[in-house]
């Protein structure tokens, strides 16, 4: 693929920006100045928005595909009360992003668990399970970056919302075990 850049777009939230990457591709820019050359070679899948960049202080969204959603723009912003500055945000949607498989599933089953739901069905990767034995559920993830290398490990019930990262549950809950 031909080394592109992409065009900032002029929003007014947060959430126009997240809304773009979600429902439309990312158009380098030369494709958007009519070079057909980039048109043709450009594979449907690298247009695909996998990350973004919002600036609220100029009003301005980057969307990047796959192949540049590490892009840091500077400065950043530390803080929401003075929004000055970039975030930098990756699509929970971004079909590079590890989700429980049927085989990670299985191995929660085959561990002794009851699967009582997959939480945020769009990215499947964590879920609350039961121990029969006692009655008690508990979250788990299939993401390995939280689970220190294991395909599944149990994360706190609280963890997972925003600014609350999850973590590998260390010991494991007692009234969990087999």
């Amino acid at each position: 693929m031909v080394p592109a850049c992409y065009p900032g777009e002029v929003v007014d939230t947060l959430g126009q920006c997240a809304a773009r990457c979600l429902d439309e591709p990312v158009w380098p820019a030369a494709i958007m100045l009519g070079n057909s050359s980039v048109v043709n070679s450009t594979p449907a899948a690298s247009l695909r928005c996998a990350a973004f960049i919002f600036n609220a202080a100029r009003g301005l969204c980057l969307r990047l595909p796959e192949t540049g959603k590490y892009t840091k723009m500077l400065p950043l912003m530390h803080n929401f009360t003075d929004a000055k500055g970039w975030t930098h945000w990756l699509s929970r949607y971004d079909e590079s992003v590890q989700k429980c498989s049927a085989e990670t599933l299985e191995k929660i089953s085959q561990g002794g668990f009851e699967l009582v739901r997959v939480l945020k069905e769009k990215t499947r990767g964590r879920a609350i399970v039961k121990c029969p034995k006692t009655g008690a559920t508990h979250k788990v993830s299939c993401y390995e970056r939280e689970c220190n290398g294991d395909p599944w490990c149990f994360v706190p019930n609280s963890c997972g919302s925003w600014m609350r990262g999850c973590r590998k549950q260390l010991p494991e809950p007692r009234d969990m075990l087999p």
